[in-house]
């Protein structure tokens, strides 16, 4: 068992502390820990500075998980505390692993969506989000891909890069389909609920699919490491706590307080989050209608990064690496397998945006 090299990491890795301006991030306008205490009842941080920080529950405190069950009107049985999105994508992909089985994955993705599973021995099956269509999500190519031997299909929306989001049409359908064909529906939402125009529900609220979000992303809160699926399948469940048992024990208990207080507080950071992707889209769609003849994009529909591209289909790589020597961060597409797309996010830079997209528009103009 070997893992590829997590191309994404280490380039982050390389310009970590050294970048101005870092639009390569996939978050949110980040929070810090005062500003947190000031949204914690005064119980609240009374609990923070006295807890003993000691081992927590397996499942996640309880306390918690009601919190998040509350989001889709479930229950807190159903929800299933990990160390972030990453431990939960680890613990599905892990017990799907059987000889001959194969799981289908939206590409462009998140690289541990490929990484781990190929790593475990299955066979991965990949329908890909262009950019000719608007990267579209097909429900027909994901049927060609589905078959007796396909343990799970995994959907992300609002989708990294892309910005793409799936309709509740689609979800249904592709529901409809999993369930016929005896394979897990895994819908990875960690950006919901951060979308351009009105929020579409949860598929936690309309379906009985796998559902994976985290604090990292719409919650802008990557430091805490505290993610979850919501699992309605008591069997599965079952077999989550006890991959996690071995993986990770438990996270630990400041951790899932915040978390709690977060969730708590989730439309002042939500609306938050909002506020500073609406604005620096705005000034992305300046900087696109000026270099139209150098630069493609698709304006994501939600979530916090977009996935342009240069139009003359060249390695976007030295593009990076010039805007990362001027002082802006961008992430180049090969680390998801498309060389000429590169990745660019909107949502963690709260000042300083117009600037860095200032010096952006000059790094273009300069390698045109």
């Amino acid at each position: 068992m070997k893992l590829r090299t997590f191309l994404l990491d280490e380039w982050l890795e390389r310009y970590e502390g050294k970048i101005r301006y870092n639009l390569a991030a996939s978050t949110g306008p980040s929070w810090n820990l005062e500003d947190l205490r000031r949204l914690m009842t005064e119980e609240e941080n009374e609990i923070f500075q006295k807890t003993p920080l000691t081992y927590q529950p397996g499942h996640g405190t309880e306390s918690l998980r009601r919190e998040l069950a509350a989001m889709y009107g479930t229950k807190a049985d159903e929800i299933q505390i990990t160390t972030g999105a990453a431990e939960a994508l680890l613990a599905i992909f892990f017990l799907a692993a059987e000889p001959g089985a194969n799981v289908v994955l939206p590409y462009p993705g998140f690289p541990p969506f490929h990484a781990i599973p190929e790593s475990f021995g299955l066979e991965v099956r990949r329908y890909e989000l262009g950019a000719k269509n608007g990267f579209a999500f097909d429900l027909e190519r994901v049927a060609s891909l589905v078959d007796e031997r396909t343990k799970l299909v995994l959907v992300n929306s609002p989708h990294n890069p892309t910005g793409a989001v799936i309709s509740e049409a689609d979800i249904r359908a592709l529901e409809e389909l999993t369930v016929k064909r005896g394979a897990q529906l895994v819908v990875d939402e960690v950006y919901h609920p951060i979308y351009r125009g009105s929020a579409p529900r949860s598929a936690g609220e309309y379906t009985r699919a796998t559902i994976l979000g985290d604090f990292s992303k719409a919650f802008s809160l990557s430091g805490i490491r505290v993610g979850w699926i919501l699992e309605r399948d008591p069997k599965r469940r079952e077999e989550y706590w006890n991959a996690r048992a071995y993986f990770s024990i438990s996270n630990n208990f400041p951790g899932e307080l915040i978390a709690e207080v977060a969730v708590r507080n989730r439309e002042t950071i939500f609306d938050r989050a909002r506020e500073v992707v609406a604005s620096n889209l705005s000034i992305l769609d300046q900087l696109f209608r000026e270099h139209r003849e150098i630069l493609g994009w698709v304006r994501p529909e939600g979530g916090m990064t977009a996935f342009p591209w240069l139009v003359d289909g060249d390695n976007a790589r030295p593009f990076c690496e010039e805007a990362a020597a001027k002082g802006v961060l961008l992430v180049p597409g090969d680390c998801f397998g498309f060389p000429s797309h590169f990745r660019l996010g909107f949502g963690a830079c709260a000042d300083g945006y117009e600037k860095a997209v200032e010096i952006l528009s000059g790094t273009v103009a300069a390698v045109s």
